[in-house]
Formats: C-alpha cells, sequence, structure tokens
C-alpha cells in the first residue's frame, strides 16, 4: 500500500509518502540533489536517506525513520534552542558546500530521543543569487524570536503561537511582549526586530528578515553567507534560557508521601516488569524529571516522556543527552493534550496517537488526574487504554496517602468513588487483565494492566 503523508503537501518540488511502513520523499527537480547528497553523506546531522530510483520525475529518496513525531510547542525551550542551532549549523554546511538551504522553520527537525535531526533534504537548493538567507523571516519567526519570548519569561505565548503555522511570533508582537528592561540587555535582537518590524510594515508578506538583498554579486553573496551564519550562531547561543529548577522539579525532594526505603522499592518492581515485558516503546506520563524514564531506556526502551512542566521536562532533557539514552521528554498538559491540526484535522496527528507504545506508565499520577483535575476513574481508564499498546502500569494512591489528603485538602467534592475497587473496575471495562501487586507503600501499589485481545 502506497499512502502519501497527509502533512506533505505544501512543498512545490516534491512529497513524502508510506509504503509497506517505510517512509520515502520524491523531488522533481533533482539536479543539484545527488551532489548534496554526496556533499553530506552520512552527516549525524540529518535523516539518513539513499537514491532508490531515478527517473523523468526525479529522484525517488528512502529515509531512515524518526519517530515518534513531536512539534515544536512541545517541546521544552531548551529542545527548542537545539532545534534552532541545527538549523542553522545545516544552513552554514550547505553554504560552505556551495548550495542553499531554504526553508528555517522548526517543522523541519525530528527528535529522535533528544538528539534532532533534520529531515527535508528537499530544502536544499543552488545557492540563492539575491539574498544571504531567503529563510531568515521564517526562522525568525519559528525560531529565534520564540526563543527571545521563552529568556523573557513568556513560555506561554511562544507555546501558543509556535502551534499555528501561520503566525509564529512576528517582530512586531515580539517588541510589544518583551519587557522593555530585556530590550535594552540585548540591543542586537532589539535592533534587528525593529528593522524587521518596519520591513513588514512596508509589504503585505514578511520579508526575509535583516538578509541584505542583492549585492550584483553572487560570488560576494557566497564568501559572506558562512560569516553571516556564524553570526547567527552566536546570536542563538547568547540567548539565556531559564535555568529547570522549582515547581515540579523539586518534586521528589520534597514528597511527603514516600521515604526512601519505599521508593526503592517501587524501582525493584518497576525493574522487574521492564524485565518481564520488554516493551520496545514506553510511554511515561506524568514523568517529573523523569526517574522512571531512565530507568526504561536504560533498560532498552525507547521512552517518551511527558509532563507539563517545561523545567522537569528540561532536567530530563539534560540527563538524556548526557547518557545518549533514548529518551523524548515533552511539555504536554494530559488534560489538553495536543490535538490532531492542519488540513482536514490530519496534517498533524493527535499527540495521544502519536505517542501510544508497548508500555504506559501511570506513576505517581492518579491522584493528580481525579483531584487536581477532576477526572473520573473511568477516564483515567480510558486514557490507559487509548495509550497503552499491549500494557499499562498504574499506580494507586490511595485517598489515606499524604500527597493524595494534600491534594484533595480543598476540594468540594465528593470524591467517596475514588477506591481502588472502583479503579479495577473502570480498568476491566476498558479490556484489561488487572494484576494488583503487593503495596510499596503504605496506600500505594502497581495495577499490571494487560491488554486482552479485542
Amino acid at each position: 500500500m502506497v499512502a502519501r503523508d497527509p502533512a506533505s503537501y505544501t512543498d512545490p518540488n516534491g512529497y513524502v509518502y508510506w509504503q509497506d511502513g517505510r517512509v520515502y520523499r520524491r523531488v522533481h527537480t533533482a539536479s543539484h540533489l545527488k551532489a548534496v547528497l554526496a556533499a553530506f553523506g552520512d552527516d549525524p546531522r540529518l535523516a539518513t536517506a539513499r537514491v532508490v530510483s531515478e527517473d523523468a520525475q526525479g529522484l525517488v529518496l528512502e529515509h531512515g525513520r524518526v519517530a515518534p513525531a513531536s512539534y515544536p510547542q512541545e517541546w521544552p525551550a531548551a529542545m527548542l534552542k537545539d532545534a534552532a542551532t541545527l538549523v542553522v549549523e545545516v544552513a552554514l554546511a550547505a553554504a560552505e558546500k556551495g548550495f542553499g538551504l531554504a526553508d528555517g522553520h522548526p517543522w523541519n527537525v525530528f527528535f529522535d530521543g533528544p538528539t534532532p535531526r533534520f529531515l527535508d533534504w528537499g530544502s536544499f537548493t543552488p545557492a540563492d543569487p539575491r539574498l544571504l538567507w531567503p529563510a531568515q523571516a521564517q526562522f525568525n519567526r519559528f525560531l529565534f524570536y520564540p526563543l527571545h519570548l521563552y529568556a523573557a519569561g513568556h513560555a506561554e505565548l511562544a507555546r501558543a503561537r509556535l502551534a499555528d503555522l501561520a503566525l509564529g511570533v512576528g517582530p512586531a508582537l515580539a517588541l510589544k511582549t518583551l519587557p522593555t528592561a530585556y530590550r535594552l540587555t540585548h540591543p542586537k535582537a532589539t535592533l534587528g526586530l525593529l528593522a524587521n518590524r518596519a520591513a513588514e510594515r512596508l509589504t503585505e508578506t514578511p520579508r526575509a528578515g535583516t538578509a541584505p538583498t542583492a549585492t550584483g554579486d553572487p560570488a560576494m553573496l557566497a564568501k559572506l553567507r558562512p560569516g553571516y551564519f556564524k553570526g547567527i550562531l552566536r546570536d542563538v547561543a547568547a540567548i539565556r534560557l531559564p535555568g529547570p529548577t522549582g515547581g515540579w522539579a523539586a518534586y521528589y525532594a520534597a514528597c511527603p508521601s514516600m521515604e526512601r526505603a519505599q521508593e526503592d522499592a517501587k524501582l525493584r518492581l518497576m525493574e522487574q516488569l521492564l524485565a518481564r515485558f520488554k516493551p520496545a516503546t514506553v510511554l511515561d506520563l506524568g514523568a517529573n524529571t523523569g526517574r522512571f524514564s531512565l530507568l526504561a531506556a536504560r533498560a532498552g526502551a525507547r521512552v517518551t516522556a511527558l509532563d507539563q512542566d517545561d523545567a522537569s521536562m528540561a532536567l530530563l532533557y539534560r540527563e538524556a543527552k548526557a547518557e545518549r539514552l533514548p529518551i523524548l521528554p515533552l511539555v504536554l498538559d494530559l488534560g489538553n493534550p495536543t490535538p490532531a491540526t492542519g488540513w482536514c484535522a490530519a496534517q498533524r496527528p493527535n499527540a495521544l496517537t502519536r505517542f501510544a507504545s508497548d508500555m504506559a506508565l501511570f506513576l505517581a499520577l492518579i491522584h493528580h488526574l481525579v483531584f487536581t483535575g477532576n477526572h473520573s476513574l473511568e477516564q483515567v481508564a480510558q486514557l490507559a487504554r487509548r495509550v497503552a499498546r499491549r500494557t499499562a502500569v498504574v499506580e494507586w494512591v490511595g485517598p489515606q496517602d499524604a500527597m493524595a489528603k494534600y491534594l484533595a485538602r480543598t476540594a468540594t467534592k465528593d470524591f467517596g468513588f475514588y477506591t481502588l475497587e472502583n479503579l479495577v473496575a473502570a480498568l476491566e471495562a476498558q479490556g484489561f487483565a488487572v494484576e494488583a501487586l503487593a503495596p510499596h507503600a503504605p496506600d500505594r501499589r502497581l495495577l499490571v494492566c494487560s491488554c486482552l485481545p479485542s
């Protein structure tokens, strides 16, 4: 079966399609692409690609698959900064090899665990004879300016605008949002914002940032490009993001529910379950700083870790990079996960579809979903069935647990339904066979939920 990727329809020079579970790219204008492939060889910054056929319509490349797909609004700020660095590094490498890069947005970057890869080989073009980088405005809107918003403490706005492919963060919005003190301490960025806002006022569409227009000398542009991209790299590196501290990042250090021996007992139970089920992929929901994500990755699984706290995911991202572990840490609110978006709501699949895994972990989570999120046990079981392909591990945190009491202290709702028996019944109604392990702490135990054949 051949299926065109629903996200691939705006590129005039080709498209991506799937066949028998493998991913291919058709490139129509391919006169330069063989030279690009030869020049970049096995560059690890790019997703692997090889020519599988050539005809009158161009080339067909087979890509190495990078999964699962994640999107810029889901990345912690540190990942967005690494994506920005990658895009400019690829543009610099292209310039040094005599080519151009037509795109400057983050949608061409996927994360292979904690490692960013540039996907779009079709973005390479012959060097532009008019501009240093035609994609400068695109890069600014979807990478450079959002990073400045993160640095200035406006993460919510940055995420919201990254979700919109048409808008991003324009210079007018950045100027209006960034505090005066921040703009004064970042004069170079501020001057660029003022210049770009003036340029956009002169035209109906954004111009190419502050990139110089034609000099009448393409050879001179070719000489200038490497230094130009190195300057952008310095500007990106100079953006100081908030440190990964505070909030839920300190949860384990301050958790009133579990003593160290009890946490260790829980770790041993999870080690046993990972060895027993041997999942190839694991989804860690409400991962916090990723103690169990790290455990699963060290056991050989590819892990997607989700938490709504950017600082927690930044800490996990740093550790995954340091150990080169296949962990993808993402910022996501389980009560409002990324929906399906784009044309016919099929261009970019929803988060739960993308992140479904062999094993899903609901550790130290259910009391947050019920007492803070006002979700029912049936809704928790429904979520578990949606994201677990084979097994869900749900930690029961009973109403007498210290943290459960803390979360429920201001609730006016009657939580009489919150019992272990009702949770097991809800999970069984969703098609799970439930095995309750021995308690590892007072009023806490793991439920091993195996998907029954439908």
